[in-house]
């Protein structure tokens, strides 16, 4: 209920909170001149990368176990640090997964898909149209996977889910598998 936060990053946060992976792959499938040997390797990467991206999420979660926002505020007088109060009745904007919280799981997904997505070229059309389960029949447009990268990792602080470390070390970690994955497996056939 907050009355400082932009109308933007609210419907970002909600947006973004249910946001579809494979529409995304299949815009670049459809691009013009694509074959069928290329659209396979697309997706098995694609598959292969989110996979293994999943995986380093899960471990860093369970190996780092970090509070998440409404943990730390609402204990902000037991952090410590003196330039922190308590907040008992801070809520976020929505529900808090029940995981910890770093890395940030979105932008540990985003950051490998998009790395695949770029590495086949600019988005076709010159933008990405992005739907999600949060709004149906919303379609929002943007025009660069990058800024795609960054509006989901952002969507996630705008939530109340993340801290902005999380979203820069999920994305940078997701970013890091997908290149892994693409410099040893699935190479293009020639």
């Amino acid at each position: 209920d907050s009355m400082t936060r932009p109308a933007e990053w609210t419907r970002l946060a909600k947006f973004y909170s249910y946001w579809q992976r494979w529409p995304l792959v299949e815009q670049v499938a459809a691009s013009p001149g694509r074959t069928v040997e290329q659209n396979a390797r697309l997706y098995a990467m694609v598959a292969l990368v989110m996979a293994d991206a999943d995986q380093a999420m899960v471990d860093g979660k369970l190996t780092y176990s970090f509070w998440r926002p409404i943990t730390a505020i609402r204990n902000g007088d037991q952090d410590g640090n003196a330039a922190t109060d308590r907040q008992a009745d801070w809520e976020p904007l929505l529900k808090t997964p029940m995981h910890p919280e770093y890395p940030c799981g979105h932008c540990v997904v985003i950051g490998s898909l998009t790395t695949v997505l770029a590495a086949e070229g600019p988005p076709p059309g010159g933008r990405i149209a992005v739907t999600s389960d949060a709004m149906p029949g919303v379609v929002r447009y943007v025009d660069s996977y990058a800024t795609l990268a960054r509006e989901i990792s952002l969507s996630r602080i705008y939530a109340g889910a993340h801290f902005r470390s999380s979203t820069e070390a999920g994305a940078e970690l997701g970013r890091r598998v997908a290149e892994f994955a693409m410099q040893g497996y699935l190479k293009p056939v020639h």
